[in-house]
Order: structure tokens, then C-alpha cells, then sequence
């Protein structure tokens, strides 16, 4: 079997918004900054693995927006609407086929351009579920309420997990 191994990695700063840039600018910067931090040159990319969510991106056929800055032209590319650890296992077997060397793998999302709450309300059932307006986060609220009830913890309780959390993602770049 060959063997496969990751020559770099980059990604963007998460923020809350970045209304100034499209999705081609984003996806272009950080695909730059990998280049040049492992000497590699687009001519010696083979195939490109890209993953984004059609509908948390607040558009059809995402990926098309990123396929030049990525320089899948006339190059083997394909799209996984998932998200980025299934886009390198995707890259990973394209690689371990023998067809391709290099594989570049590129995830993304700009979830500021969709609705959240339209989003995930469609996980739902759309006869009884969906018209209460159910969406992720009233769902885990009384999945939180209930527990708390259950348990007998305090909303005190909670908001210790909900510091710690956000304590952690601090740590996220």
C-alpha cells in the first residue's frame, strides 16, 4: 500500500464576519500561504478535493466559486458536501489509488451568507417538528432543560459549561 503523509496546512483566522471578502478571496489566501509555505507549485497539484455545505454557504453549487483559486482547471477535481476531515480522507484514497501523487484539499464555509436557523430546522420532521419552528438551538435548549430538571442543576450549573467552552474557543485561530 503507499503511503500517504499531509506536507502542510493553513487556514484563516475565524471571525465573526468577513462581509469585505468572497468566497474565491478567502479560499485564494490561504491556499497562497500553503504554497509558499511548502514550496509547492499549482503545476505539480494533480487533483483538489474541495468540501463546503451548499446551504449553510447561503448558495447552490458552492464549490464552483472556489475552482480557479484552487487551479482545478482542466485537473481532476471533486466536491464532498461535508466537511473537511471527509474531504481528506476523500484526498487521502485518491491518493492511495495510484492515479494521483499530490492532492490539494480545501474546506470552507462562510456560514455569515446562509440562515443558521432555516438551516438546521430542516433536520426536523416537516409534518409535526418543523411548523413548531424548531431549529439547533431551541432543540438543545430544552435538551438542556429538561437534563437540568433531571439532574437538579442550576442554570449556574450550565453557564460553568458554556464559560469553559467559550474559554476554549478563544484557543481556536
Amino acid at each position: 500500500m503507499r503511503r500517504v503523509a499531509i506536507i502542510g496546512a493553513a487556514q484563516t483566522r475565524f471571525e465573526a464576519r468577513k462581509a469585505s471578502l468572497a468566497y474565491n478571496e478567502l479560499v485564494y489566501g490561504v491556499v497562497r500561504e500553503l504554497l509558499d509555505r511548502t514550496g509547492v507549485s499549482m503545476r505539480e497539484i494533480e487533483s483538489m478535493v474541495t468540501a463546503s455545505q451548499d446551504a449553510y454557504d447561503g448558495k447552490t453549487i458552492s464549490g464552483m466559486a472556489i475552482n480557479e483559486v484552487v487551479g482545478a482547471y482542466l485537473k481532476s477535481e471533486a466536491k464532498v458536501a461535508a466537511d473537511g476531515l471527509q474531504a481528506l480522507l476523500y484526498g487521502v484514497a485518491r491518493i492511495l489509488s495510484g492515479e494521483f501523487d499530490l492532492t490539494l484539499v480545501v474546506a470552507h464555509c462562510k456560514e455569515s451568507e446562509g440562515q443558521p436557523s432555516t438551516i438546521t430546522g430542516l433536520m426536523f420532521d416537516p409534518f409535526v417538528q418543523r411548523p413548531l419552528g424548531l431549529d439547533e438551538l431551541t432543540a438543545a435548549a430544552l435538551q438542556a432543560r429538561r437534563y437540568c430538571r433531571k439532574r437538579g442543576l442550576a442554570p449556574e450549573d450550565v453557564a460553568l459549561v458554556a464559560v469553559k467552552a467559550h474559554h476554549q474557543g478563544l484557543k481556536n485561530p
